[in-house]
């Protein structure tokens, strides 16, 4: 059934935004972009509120990373699954997943680096903590400050439930669990310094921290559930954004993950309850003076989540797209799991590496990259065929891999196997079609993650734009934290010139977009977790 023309409307808006937000080799840089004057503090701290400091003596996360995220939580003995539903549990979860990990200093310049990348360092995720039966913690809405490592209560107990699952029956289930972490993006932490594309970057973060918070809590042993399409009205107001507010204050909820655990001790409702009201915004900082207006980002979000779709919901064979045609054949396999890291060195030894040595990777490291990047899985909205990422799509430049031949491959996630595109040495023309060339000139190899936009939300919802994103961010950080556990460098390329590598990769089918890079190799200098 067509989409209703408002809809068809939406998709139109959401198509010339992807193009409008294009790098373009020559086009002169935004002069208003990155003004030190304008630059956004990378932390929230919601001082007049009352705060709860989290416990520094954590849990550990001794588990192979690989193995891990081979075999998810079913890998863990049975002692360490389903942790205490406490505050300690909590903070091992939020620090592993979103803590500060490394301090870096550039001449009197001091700041932290996180256990997610982040697009320019600009951190634009927030994350809210719904505690419903969590020990040590009164149930309520609070935010996790990563700066001091506290929780500031925003709101109290059953408000935040019933705000949670308004127009969502589905959701009652929530009452039953220790709680959900919302996952919100501000949108003007990265618009400052990246203006239109800014809406592209930060939605990719919000994937980075989302897959953050599924990987460190499988390591601690906590199962979840994991919704990226969430009501945004009524998340929004639940974090006390105002329908109001301007666009430097505007903060979308962009996915939540429940801590999916039957609570011995459910939050039960009070003994009067109040009819539902509007919750009343939340106190923030003001605006700074002279930020410049980038608010079409905020269309495009809207555009993306707002209601009007009868279907949210991506199904096959939307979610078995292929931007390359091939023989359909049987699954190549599993490749044999190496040693590696453990999760917690992996996750807080992950660093973005420039500098790599002409050191060749193996053929059965690319394979394990691979496998656990894009048979990884997805989330609601997404229900592909198979266990595999559902819009993303990875093709990769191999410069030097032991037994492979240096060209272009596209990696069959529907099969676990690569199949040749083009054979040769492509690092100049790689590297000409990017800002940084020493990124797609000097790494082992570079990946870069395609997706069917256009056809895709006409034949679904304009939301698979945002979940593109948000998968193409799940998908790098699993690159990311794999890489590392290999003891192997990563750096995302979110900066490209999209058309030029479009056409490296030969994509001929219109809707086919380039979404995302990154360049592995070995690291000139690994360093210390």
């Amino acid at each position: 059934m067509p989409l209703p023309p408002e809809v068809m409307a939406r998709i139109d808006r959401i198509v010339a935004y992807h193009h409008a937000s294009k790098l373009v080799r020559g086009q002169p840089p935004d002069p208003r972009l990155g003004d030190p004057a304008l630059r956004p503090s990378p932390y929230r701290i919601f001082t007049g509120n009352p705060r709860v400091a989290l416990p520094t003596r954590l849990l550990d996360e001794a588990v192979e990373t690989l193995r891990l995220m081979s075999g998810g939580l079913e890998t863990l003995p049975e002692s360490l699954r389903n942790p205490p539903h406490d505050l300690k549990t909590l903070a091992s979860w939020l620090y592993m997943a979103a803590g500060l990990t490394c301090r870096s200093q550039q001449g009197d310049k001091v700041h932290w680096l996180r256990a997610t990348p982040s697009a320019g360092a600009m951190y634009p995720c927030e994350i809210y903590v719904v505690a419903f039966s969590i020990d040590g913690l009164e149930p309520g809405l609070y935010h996790f400050c990563v700066k001091d490592f506290s929780l500031y209560q925003l709101r109290a107990g059953y408000d935040t439930l019933a705000q949670i699952k308004r127009g969502r029956p589905d959701l009652e289930v929530l009452k039953t669990m220790p709680g959900v972490l919302l996952v919100s993006t501000r949108l003007w932490r990265t618009a400052w310094n990246y203006g239109l594309r800014g809406y592209r970057y930060m939605t990719m973060d919000a994937g980075h921290l989302v897959e953050s918070l599924v990987m460190a809590a499988t390591g601690l042993g906590i199962r979840t559930m994991v919704r990226l399409h969430v009501n945004d009205r009524t998340t929004r107001e639940l974090i006390g954004i105002a329908s109001d507010a301007p666009f430097e204050q505007i903060e979308p909820v962009q996915a939540f993950v429940a801590w999916a655990e039957q609570s011995p001790h459910p939050l039960a409702p009070p003994a009067v309850r109040t009819p539902p009201h509007a919750l009343e915004p939340i106190a923030r900082s003001a605006p700074p003076k002279g930020a410049f207006d980038v608010s079409q980002i905020a269309r495009v979000h809207d555009d993306c989540v707002a209601p009007g779709v009868g279907v949210h919901e991506v199904h096959p064979p939307q979610t078995e797209q292929s931007p390359v045609e091939f023989s359909p054949g049987p699954p190549a396999g599993a490749p044999p799991v190496p040693p590696s890291m453990s999760l917690r060195q992996a996750m807080a030894g992950r660093r973005s590496i420039r500098q790599f040595t002409a050191q060749a990777l193996s053929r059965d490291q690319l394979a394990m990259l691979c496998h656990v990047t894009f048979r990884g899985g997805t989330h609601y909205p997404l229900f592909p065929e198979g266990s595999h990422v559902a819009l993303v799509r990875p093709f990769w430049f191999v410069h030097q891999v032991s037994g492979i031949t240096a060209g272009l491959w596209y990696y069959n996630l529907l099969e676990d196997r690569l199949l040749p595109v083009r054979h040769g040495d492509l690092r100049r023309e790689l590297g000409a079609a990017l800002p940084e060339p020493t990124l797609g000139q000097t790494p082992a190899a570079v990946c870069f993650m395609v997706a069917q936009l256009k056809q895709t939300m006409q034949r679904t919802s304009p939301d698979v734009y945002r979940l593109a994103h948000l998968e193409a961010g799940m998908a790098g950080h699993r690159l990311y934290v794999a890489a590392t556990a290999m003891k192997l460098g990563c750096c995302a390329i979110g900066a490209f010139y999209d058309d030029d590598v479009r056409r490296l990769l030969g994509i001929a089918q219109p809707g086919w977009e380039v979404i995302y890079g990154t360049a592995i190799g070995v690291p000139a200098i690994m360093p210390a977790p």
